[in-house]
């Protein structure tokens, strides 16, 4: 009888973890107003691992083109703001779960992502990038990563990408940054 109420337990909450999984990933966040933010302080968030965007600098602190703009759009709005970091597979669950108002953290307009969180118009547009050490003087096309081993960042669309469009002909290594790649 004990191991059988032992292993409906564990069934038990598994079931509770994966139905809460669900419930936040179907639940669009919901964001304060502005009124409650100007009682308080617009918490926005970005990784702080991808340069020049966001990145912490050598005295510790974070900065960048996105933090710029978090810090402008609150001048504009006459409120306070606290610019964190976070690993980028969490930023939308924290969005999601009301840890911050927002993210300026230069993330691609996803389905996926919309059916999770609010984008606004973008601020500027990059698309993906391939980057090769200087040194590197044979790759001039995708085919040309046929065998070699490519790095990416957990959770960005260039992940995606590599990892669906891999089929065998590299091996893709994920890392939780930009910083970690290099």
């Amino acid at each position: 009888m004990k191991a059988l109420t032992k292993k409906f337990s564990q069934t038990l909450a598994v079931a509770a973890i994966v139905t809460s999984a669900a419930v936040m990933v179907a639940m669009p966040a919901q964001a304060r107003d502005l009124a409650e933010i100007r009682d308080d302080v617009f918490q926005v968030v970005n990784s702080g691992a991808y340069p020049p965007f966001s990145f912490v600098d050598t005295q510790g602190n974070l900065v960048g083109f996105d933090v710029d703009i978090a810090e402008a759009l609150a001048e504009k709005m006459g409120v306070e703001v606290n610019v964190q970091s976070s690993p980028w597979n969490g930023i939308i669950a924290a969005l999601v779960g009301g840890r911050f108002d927002a993210c300026i953290c230069s993330m691609s307009n996803t389905e996926e992502r919309r059916q999770a969180v609010d984008f606004t118009d973008p601020y500027y547009s990059a698309g993906l990038s391939v980057w090769v050490q200087g040194s590197t003087d044979d790759i001039n096309s995708i085919d040309d990563f046929a065998g070699k081993r490519i790095g990416s960042t957990l959770g960005e669309t260039g992940n995606q990408w590599a990892v669906e469009n891999a089929d065998g002909k590299w091996r893709n290594q994920t890392f939780q940054g930009l910083p970690d790649m290099m």
